[in-house]
């Protein structure tokens, strides 16, 4: 192997990324358009995912840095969420860093997901006389697994 100059550490490349984050004026104040996903409420700060149809963006917000916000954010939310990007240099990942959210519209998935729910309804999918009571202790299970998921080669399913 060719060495092509200065070989960082983990921790310079971090740190060196860190510092370009926290001085780039384009990334301090920015406003994200995005679907709510994993929203984790904790104490002190909530969690959550902001994505599109092609990517995804790790957020978190702080409570004592944001006002009170007009609505109660959950999975498939499409919010404006505004805030910073800043790396957290110990793991070399970056997310942003919200300091106030509003509501944009539903997400595409929370749509797709209604639709589907009125065409099982229309078909008659979710009357009472068609639900069978859960059984106590089930004779079998079934594992459904994508084509070459770590689930479909995981011995322990094969051997079930």
């Amino acid at each position: 192997m060719k060495q092509t100059g200065h070989i960082y550490s983990v921790t310079e490349i971090n740190l060196l990324l860190k510092d370009l984050f926290d001085n780039s004026p384009m990334l301090q104040k920015i406003t994200i358009k995005g679907e709510i996903s994993n929203f984790k409420i904790y104490p002190k700060a909530c969690y959550f995912t902001l994505k599109d149809h092609e990517c995804q963006l790790n957020a978190t917000m702080f409570f004592y840095y944001r006002p009170p916000l007009d609505f109660i954010p959950k999975d498939g939310d499409e919010v404006l969420a505004t805030g910073s990007l800043k790396v957290y240099e110990k793991r070399g990942q970056y997310q942003l860093m919200v300091t106030d959210m509003a509501q944009y519209g539903l997400g595409l998935q929370l749509i797709k997901l209604q639709e589907l729910k009125k065409k099982l309804d229309k078909e008659g999918l979710f009357e009472q006389s068609r639900k069978r009571p859960i059984v106590k202790y089930p004779q079998a299970i079934g594992l459904i697994a994508g084509n070459d998921s770590a689930a479909q080669k995981d011995e322990y399913f094969l051997n079930f």
